[in-house]
């Protein structure tokens, strides 16, 4: 017994040398990264006023999406920007370092051309060189933060804000009101210029029933829209009667809402009574459904389009959705904010208009954030947006 013991106490010694001889060549060989860092998915513009855009994302990690990246590469160009055409991309000089996984960051871009649209997508680094995909792309234009304001329509007149929400008296009268190129329109119709001068008034022919909306259309056309007759009259600017058409087979004695905008070729028309988008081919007037939003409760009111996408209101609700998109919901103002009568949509923000509450506030597209933007007025109905 003791022999045998002896000659396992040596086997087992062997064994321990030999055990800590392969952690020893282990632990000094090199550990490989290839984990990378996972792509950011949530790149999103809050705000571009001025010449500048501000990107806002939340950092992912060195390895996906644990622990903290080691350096990000932000990319603009003038058109998206996929993996394909990345280094055609600009580079964006002075973004900041990563933080840790789930921390939102922010940087601001500037030096920017005003007008201009801009498109951004990022890639995380880490510090083996492993590197993630593309982020998903976005896109703004910035504004300037002077030169351009808007018409607001309210029952004591017309006045004109500037984006500091100063304002001032532009003209009297006019529920509604439009703007096409240097030309302001009001129910009438009664033509303006940009400096509140009366240039013509529009005849109507005195067999259009009264309307409750207008709209300005390409070549010197309107569209009169009637919510007791379920119609919409469109005349040149002569008075001449165009075309009729009814947005339903007969009138249904409800009183909805009526909003019109133009998109190209298209008059797009908010709603038929039964939460449908209509839209009129403006070189045939052939009439068919753009979007069918029955599945919302509730009426559909102020509708506005920028950039590739619609915008559309409920009394205290902003959807916006692409043509062949989802309906995502931007944001839905306070209990005590009710009745959007009207949208413009600048700078990432919209702009709405709500006449129980007397006041415009300004929406964040990206985050949905409501703030007021200004307070005091009589009544507002309609919004423009104005170079000045």
């Amino acid at each position: 017994m003791p022999g045998y013991l002896g000659r396992t106490k040596g086997w087992i010694a062997t064994l321990m040398v030999i055990s800590l001889t392969s952690c020893s060549e282990e632990s000094t060989s090199p550990v490989v990264d290839t984990i990378a860092p996972a792509a950011i998915s949530d790149l999103i513009i809050t705000d571009s006023l001025g010449t500048a855009i501000t990107l806002t994302w939340t950092a992912s990690g060195d390895d996906n999406q644990t622990g903290t990246g080691a350096e990000y590469d932000l990319r603009q160009a003038m058109w998206p920007i996929t993996e394909v055409n990345w280094n055609e991309a600009d580079q964006v000089a002075g973004v900041p370092a990563p933080e840790v996984a789930g921390t939102i960051q922010q940087m601001t871009v500037t030096g920017l051309a005003l007008g201009t649209r801009y498109h951004f997508a990022v890639h995380v680094g880490d510090e083996a060189g492993n590197w993630s995909s593309v982020s998903n792309a976005v896109a703004a234009s910035p504004y300037p933060e002077a030169g351009f304001g808007f018409l607001v329509a309210t029952r004591d007149g017309i006045f004109a804000v500037d984006v500091d929400a100063s304002f001032e008296f532009f003209i009297s009268g006019g529920r509604e009101v439009e703007v096409k190129g240097d030309r302001v329109y009001t129910r009438g119709i009664s033509e303006y210029d940009l400096d509140g001068m009366l240039v013509r008034r529009i005849p109507v022919p005195d067999d259009i029933p009264g309307y409750i909306n207008f709209a300005a259309l390409p070549g010197d056309r309107f569209a009169l829209m009637s919510h007791s007759l379920d119609s919409i009259y469109f005349i040149d600017d002569a008075g001449n009667r165009l075309a009729d058409l009814g947005i339903l087979e007969a009138p249904d004695n409800s009183l909805q809402n009526l909003d019109g905008i133009v998109v190209g070729d298209a008059f797009i028309i908010s709603d038929d009574g039964n939460n449908h988008l209509l839209r009129v081919d403006l070189n045939t007037y052939e009439m068919s459904v753009f979007r069918d939003l029955s599945n919302l409760s509730g009426w559909l009111g102020a509708i506005a389009y920028r950039h590739g996408y619609y915008y559309i209101c409920q009394a205290q609700k902003i959807y916006r959705f692409q043509e062949s998109g989802h309906l995502e919901l931007i944001a839905e103002l306070g209990p005590d904010l009710y009745n959007i009568t009207a949208i413009v949509v600048a700078g990432g923000h919209s702009f709405v208009t709500l006449n129980f509450a007397g006041a415009i506030y300004r929406v964040n597209d990206a985050t949905g954030q409501v703030t007021s933007f200004l307070e005091g007025l009589d009544y507002p109905t309609d919004l423009e947006l104005i170079w000045r």
